[in-house]
């Protein structure tokens, strides 16, 4: 009857340390699932960055076209006035 209990606890610990294998296995891929997300999430981040500082740099564009636009139309409008002047003379 001992002997047959020592088995039984034997198989028991066999199984048990096997399915404490499997669940470090588990772990270990779940720890590998999360460091690749990780990756994937900082390679997001980093080209959100990268958009963000492409829209900063149109909108400036955009700032001096329209800065350059207003300019040059005062400038039209200088000599329209001034051609309309001369001609009234």
């Amino acid at each position: 009857m001992l002997t047959e209990l020592r088995t039984n606890i034997a198989g028991d610990m066999a199984r048990f340390q096997k399915a404490v294998e499997g669940v470090e296995t588990q772990v270990t891929q779940l720890e590998a699932t999360h460091s690749m997300h990780d990756t994937r999430i900082n390679v997001v981040e980093q080209g959100l960055e990268e958009l963000k500082w492409q829209q900063q740099q149109t909108d400036d564009e955009i700032d001096a076209l329209e800065d350059h636009t207003r300019w040059y139309n005062l400038k039209i409008q200088g000599i329209l006035e001034s051609v309309t002047m001369d001609d009234s003379s």
